[in-house]
């Protein structure tokens, strides 16, 4: 229970950093936003002391993805064979 409260604890500080990054948007054909995953390593670095506070925002910041509508891939639904174990068994 404990990890589960902390991990959700976590998830929660990075967004919350995530929603207070202040960026200007770059010029340029797409839109960007904070990325996730990274702004969860520096809330868990920043937590840790690794990162001081005057410079989490500008970490957060300083990684940016473009924001790319449709771009999921449909789910590769190819069987896949057994394969047999039979040359093993003696």
């Amino acid at each position: 229970m404990q990890k589960i409260f902390a991990k959700m604890t976590l998830c929660n500080f990075a967004s919350l950093l995530r929603l207070h990054a202040a960026f200007m948007q770059p010029k340029g054909k797409y839109l960007y936003h904070v990325n996730v995953a990274f702004a969860d390593r520096v809330a868990r670095a920043f937590l840790l002391g690794f990162v001081s506070a005057a410079k989490v925002e500008s970490l957060i910041v300083s990684f940016l993805l473009p924001v790319r509508s449709g771009q999921q891939k449909p789910r590769n639904m190819r069987v896949k064979r057994l394969r047999s174990f039979q040359y093993r068994a003696i």
